[in-house]
């Protein structure tokens, strides 16, 4: 079944099965591929967090490099962790992460990123006032959160994401009982420091 076009894209309406059958004529291409030639429904697939089920189904490709993941599986881990110690001395895990994804998960599968981390290579950026499971400090951390970058309220965690507020932004969603209840806490913490 062919989905009904807006001149914006696809029917928000559209079932997940009908989104699937429309990305199955696209069957074989990467991820990239596939989002550059049918950007509207890549999008709503995204959205949708059907992109690992499809590449998991064999229905896209995955955008992982293997050539290069194979060759980091082919090193022993005192070879990786010399590469590591090359490549990204002095960097912090989530450098690693933006700049290499690959090695980044190499290191945490073979249980690599303490030893890194403990021998100083990598650094591990650390909270020393307290942790994301306190709620004070997570109160605290988002005030000046809010003031660093002139915000009135909290803003999702996706916008957390993009201004590298990662740490907030799982707190808020594992410990301190998500977006809503975490900003009226907020408020209320806010209220009353001022």
């Amino acid at each position: 079944m062919k989905l009904k076009r807006k001149p914006k894209g696809y029917w928000k309406t559209a079932s997940d099965s009908d989104v699937i059958l429309e990305v199955e004529m696209h069957r074989g291409k990467t991820i990239r591929a596939f989002r550059d030639s049918a950007q509207h429904l890549y999008r709503v697939a995204l959205n949708r967090g059907l992109i690992p089920k499809l590449v998991k189904k064999g229905v896209l490709k995955s955008l992982q490099r293997t050539g290069i993941s194979e060759s980091l599986n082919k090193l022993n881990d005192d070879q990786l962790v010399a590469l590591v110690k090359e490549s990204y001395q002095g960097c912090t895990l989530g450098e690693v992460h933006e700049k290499d994804i690959i090695m980044h998960r190499m290191l945490i599968q073979r249980g690599l990123i303490e030893l890194v981390v403990d021998e100083g290579i990598l650094i591990q950026k650390k909270l020393s006032d307290g942790t994301w499971k306190d709620k004070e400090f997570a109160l605290a951390y988002a005030d000046a959160f809010l003031s660093e970058h002139h915000l009135t309220e909290l803003p999702t965690n996706d916008r957390l994401l993009a201004l590298n507020a990662g740490g907030l932004a799982y707190a808020i969603k594992a410990h301190h009982g998500g977006l809503a209840a975490f900003r009226r806490e907020l408020r209320s913490y806010c209220g009353s420091m001022r």
